[in-house]
């Protein structure tokens, strides 16, 4: 089985690329297109897509000689089985994440627990994230597949997503993975350290 994730940014992706392919015991390839910031799995991933895989990405991530998103990504979900896209209904929450990262670990781990207290709105970052929001959403009319949304399967543990899903996964295996230990944003400062 190829399964294709499309997200926006800080909507929990990889949390979601990783239980997956624990589950169903799938190669996993994080965001291919991230030229700035490539996985190692990513490499090969871009000579051919194999079997029972996982990939997950941006929907504003493409290939260097593509400059469309959509048509690229129409293109793309072509090779896949299933496709999930995700994305946050809470885009402050979202784009603050984005920014943290951006600002605190352009080039580290963006998945370690951090409090934020930015008081500065970068406009043209925010700007961005809007259109890459509303770019899944267009895409997600486009090919009819309805976006799963963070808050619905993070906040909510909502069993109807997963089952809309329609991978095999059991439910209450998936829900052993995702919990409110895996969220990396915390209220104070004291909670790093918990």
């Amino acid at each position: 089985m190829r399964i294709l994730i499309i997200a926006t940014p800080r909507s929990g992706s990889t949390l979601l690329k990783s239980t997956i392919a624990k589950i169903l015991k799938l190669t996993s390839y994080q965001e291919p297109f991230n030229f700035d910031r490539p996985s190692v799995n990513s490499h090969t991933y871009l000579d051919g897509i194999p079997e029972n895989v996982v990939v997950k990405t941006m929907f504003a991530q493409i290939p260097k000689n593509e400059n469309d998103s959509t048509k690229f990504y129409l293109k793309e979900i072509q090779k896949f089985d299933k496709i999930i896209l995700l994305s946050r209904l809470d885009i402050k929450a979202s784009y603050e994440s984005l920014n943290y990262c951006f600002k605190n670990n352009l080039k580290g781990d963006w998945h370690t627990k951090y409090f934020y207290d930015e008081k500065n709105i970068d406009i043209s970052l925010y700007s961005r994230f809007l259109t890459w929001v509303n770019e899944l959403i267009e895409f997600s009319n486009r090919i009819n597949v309805k976006i799963s949304w963070y808050e619905e399967i993070f906040d909510l543990q909502n069993p109807v997503t997963v089952e809309d899903w329609d991978l095999g996964i059991n439910v209450n295996e998936f829900f052993t993975y995702i919990n409110s230990k895996t969220k990396y944003r915390v209220k104070t400062k004291k909670d790093m350290l918990l």
